[in-house]
């Protein structure tokens, strides 16, 4: 009968290759492929994952028969929920690691760092990268101010180090941290 003057919702896709579309013998194409109605889409996506293809490759195929609003995005959706293609994924590369040099005597490098919280607790740790002694302080809280107190009664028993490294977490980097290192 005819387009409406005015598609919105589900519509508006199939509106907008109104000009491409045809029927033939009860289907409608858009072009080569078919048209699959909503009631049949999950059928397709079955079919078209059988074997366990790779998004590219399924969507490759279904660009070859089948088009329907969102057809891209149901083909990710469905290889990504199936468990057996992300049992396959290859895993992410790793990471290089950093290559530190060897500290020439104790107390040149510490590492810091928070773990936690574990029973109720935030844990600052600091680790001697020459000896690997490890101190750990537990805290009810991760500030600049804790770590002050803990790396001077650290620093008062063993000296203070050359560097000292940590992962930028902002309590390592604020301004009452950095005028603490200055001072030492």
């Amino acid at each position: 009968t005819g387009w409406p003057n005015h598609c919105d919702g589900a519509l508006s896709a199939y509106s907008a290759k109104r000009n491409e579309l045809s029927a033939q013998e009860g289907c409608v194409l858009w072009g080569a492929r078919v048209v699959i109605p909503h009631s049949a889409r999950q059928a397709v996506l079955m079919e078209l994952h059988e074997g366990h293809p790779s998004i590219s490759r399924m969507k490759a195929l279904a660009r070859m028969y089948v088009w329907w609003p969102g057809l891209e995005k149901d083909i990710e959706r469905t290889v990504n929920s199936c468990r057996e293609c992300q049992m396959c994924q290859p895993s992410p590369p790793m990471a290089p690691l950093h290559p530190w040099q060897w500290p020439t005597r104790p107390w040149a490098r510490l590492h810091v760092d928070f773990t936690g919280p574990l029973y109720g607790k935030m844990f600052l740790v600091v680790i001697d990268a020459h000896t690997k002694w490890i101190e750990v302080f537990p805290t009810n809280g991760s500030t600049s101010a804790v770590v002050i107190d803990h790396l001077r009664t650290t620093f008062a028993r063993f000296g203070v180090p050359e560097t000292l490294v940590s992962d930028n977490r902002s309590c390592f980097v604020s301004e009452e941290f950095n005028q603490f290192l200055l001072n030492n």
